[in-house]
Parts: C-alpha cells; sequence; structure tokens
C-alpha cells in the first residue's frame, strides 16, 4: 500500500538528501555505515530519544543528525541534543532554513554541535553549511555500547578478544549487558570504540533488528 502521507514523503526526501550528500559528513576513502531512526540512550539512561540518523565512521566515530523541518516542533530539540552528545562522536542539525532563528538560543548551549541548513529550490533540496561541529565533551561509551543488543555485544567481545589475543570467559554469552560492556572495555577505551564502530560498518547485526542499514551513494 502506498502511504500518501506529505509529511511521511517528506521526511524520505530529507532522508534521501543525507545519502545522496556523504561530503556533508565524511572523505571520500571513509568506511561508513548508515542507520535512521534508532533509539538512543536506552538502559543507561531514563531517555528514549529516536536518533533520526546515525553514521558510523572509521576514521571519525558515530555521527548522530537531527533533522528538524519545515513542519517540525524544535520543543524537545534541547533533550535529543543531550541524548545525541551521549553516544555520538559529532553531532549535527539538519535544518531548514527557516528553522534556524528559532533553534539557535538552544544551539548556543550546544556550542560543540554543527548546523546545515537547507532550502526548497525547485522542488530540489539545497544543503549548506553553517557550523562544522567540533568532538562531543559528553560521550560516554557505556551509553553508546548499549546502542547494541547483548548477542552483538558478544560479538564484539569475541571480536576483541581474538584481536588482543584474550579469552572470552566460559559461559560468557550468558551474562548481562553490563558484564560484556566492561569485558571489552577492559581491552581499552579507544579500542572498545574503535572496535565498536568497525563492528556495525562490517554489516553485523542481529538478524531480528527491524530497520536497515544504509550506505552513502557515492
Amino acid at each position: 500500500m502506498t502511504n500518501t502521507n506529505p509529511d511521511y514523503a517528506y521526511a524520505g526526501q530529507v532522508k534521501e538528501l543525507i545519502l545522496k550528500t556523504p561530503k556533508l559528513f565524511v572523505s571520500d576513502d571513509d568506511k561508513t555505515a548508515v542507520w535512521f531512526e534508532k533509539e538512543i540512550a536506552g538502559n543507561y539512561s531514563r531517555s528514549h530519544t529516536i536518533a533520526d540518523c546515525l553514521v558510523f565512521s572509521e576514521q571519525q566515530g558515530v555521527i548522530g543528525i537531527e533533522i528538524k523541518t519545515a513542519r517540525d516542533s524544535k520543543a524537545r530539540l534541547r533533550k535529543q541534543l543531550a541524548d545525541y552528545a551521549k553516544v555520538c562522536d559529532y553531532v549535527w542539525v539538519l535544518i531548514h532554513d527557516t528553522m534556524l532563528p528559532e533553534v539557535e538560543p538552544i544551539l548556543e548551549d550546544y556550542p560543540f554541535v554543527g548546523i546545515i541548513c537547507y532550502s526548497e529550490v525547485d522542488d530540489m533540496l539545497v544543503p549548506g553549511v553553517v557550523k562544522a561541529p567540533n568532538p562531543s565533551p559528553k560521550l560516554e561509551l557505556d551509553t553508546m555500547l548499549d546502542m547494541l543488543w547483548s548477542v552483538e555485544l558478544y560479538e564484539l567481545d569475541k571480536r576483541g578478544a581474538k584481536d588482543k589475543r584474550k579469552r572470552v570467559p566460559p559461559r560468557y554469552k550468558l551474562s548481562s549487558k553490563k558484564k560484556k560492556i566492561d569485558f571489552i572495555k577492559s581491552m581499552g577505551e579507544q579500542f572498545t570504540h574503535d572496535e565498536f564502530v568497525k563492528l556495525i560498518v562490517s554489516g553485523y547485526k542481529h538478524p531480528d533488528r527491524t530497520f536497515s542499514t544504509y550506505d552513502f551513494k557515492r
């Protein structure tokens, strides 16, 4: 059945804009994966923000993109940015140019967030960078890893252990998410961060996941 909701179609256009303009976010030689509509800040937070877009980049880490169309409200933006900052190395807002005056007061409290404005020209969306992002000072590795399911964390632990020539403890597959996160973190935070990104870029995820993995249209 065809979805005729104009807001739904419009959101799809903005997502296509992201996929068609990789140079806004990553370099040509980067290895990436893109997720849309992913819940972030789960078990390690009382928040349940849905990230509009997450880009996993081997060169930059996790890049979050919050979309605000001309039809969207800015009411939850402050909370959304706070949650993005916990799980993303870099955070962008991608907003319709008419929204910029409304969101600028909020963005002043998040000086590390990058801004891309887009306008509509002859039914096309034309983006332009207003401000590049800086690394998030609020990144929480535990919260970032919490985006993975327990089975995916077990796979991350196995890959990390193999690389470090360590042994995954017996019956470890049945342990809690926290123990799995603590085990991979014991190999070093930078190593853990990088292996987490590589796992997702490689395309690994539990088959019961209800969302798809995309890549940029280069």
